[in-house]
Formats: structure tokens, C-alpha cells, sequence
């Protein structure tokens, strides 16, 4: 009998262990989507519904990293080398609700995670460092950058 009960406590023992790396995950992403986490090009950008792509943002780049935080560059003079937190408030589908430095925003996703649609709505408060020039609905097409 003492057998029999040593292996029930080992295959205990085993599932126990077992289930306890299965539970465990990499807990490096902060939460992350992984199709955000990325570096993406502005291949247009509205501001109030007016192409303002060019000059402006026309080598403009935003990267979401996998630990909240972003930077921005080429989108002179309003997101030039900026950067802040970012964090996911609700997941569906394609889309993801995000907070830019406490600004609510979506990000919609094509099929293939190449493309994004970016579209916050930004009311004087400081994304990154600047506030200047940056009030307005923002709707920023981006593509990932390979």
C-alpha cells in the first residue's frame, strides 16, 4: 500500500508542477498586444478630417514598446522625438482601446497586422512633452515598419 500511495503523491506532485508552469507566462509585455508593440510609419494623417500628412508628418514614426512605453519622431514640430507611456484599456477584435499619457485613443488592426488605424482625440493635454498645435480628432494611418 505504500507504494501505491508514494505514487499518487508523485503523480500529484507532477500535475501540481505541471499546471504551475502552464499558469506561468512571460510577464515581460506588461500586458502588451502583440501587434501594437512595433515601430510604424505615418502613411497619412488627418487632423480634423484635413490632410495635414505633408509637411508635417510626412516621416513621422511612433514606436509602442513591450514595456508602456512609446516615442515618436519626424512628426515636427508637434511629436518630434517624444516619447510617454502608453497602456491597453479593452481588447475586441481588431481593435484595441489604448491611453496615450492619459488620452483615450483606438488602434483598429487589418487581418494581417500590417496596417493600423490610429485615432485619438487630443484636447490640449501634453502627449509626450508638447501641447502646442496638437488639439483636434487625430486619424493616423500607419503601416508597420519591417
Amino acid at each position: 500500500m505504500k507504494i501505491v500511495d508514494l505514487k499518487n503523491i508523485a503523480s500529484l506532485l507532477l500535475l501540481a508542477l505541471l499546471s504551475t508552469f502552464v499558469s506561468c507566462g512571460d510577464d515581460d509585455d506588461n500586458g502588451a498586444s502583440p501587434g501594437l508593440v512595433a515601430t510604424w510609419s505615418a502613411s497619412s494623417v488627418l487632423l480634423n478630417d484635413f490632410d495635414v500628412t505633408m509637411p508635417t508628418y510626412e516621416n513621422f514614426t511612433i514606436t509602442f514598446r513591450s514595456d508602456g512605453t512609446y516615442i515618436t519622431s519626424g512628426g515636427t514640430p508637434v511629436f518630434t522625438d517624444q516619447g510617454g507611456f502608453w497602456s491597453i484599456t479593452s481588447e475586441t477584435g481588431s481593435q484595441i482601446n489604448i491611453t496615450l499619457d492619459d488620452i483615450a485613443a483606438s488602434v483598429s488592426f487589418t487581418d494581417d497586422l500590417s496596417t493600423a488605424v490610429l485615432n485619438f482625440t487630443a484636447n490640449g493635454k501634453a502627449i509626450g512633452a508638447r501641447t502646442s498645435g496638437l488639439e483636434g480628432n487625430y486619424v493616423i494611418n500607419l503601416q508597420k515598419k519591417q
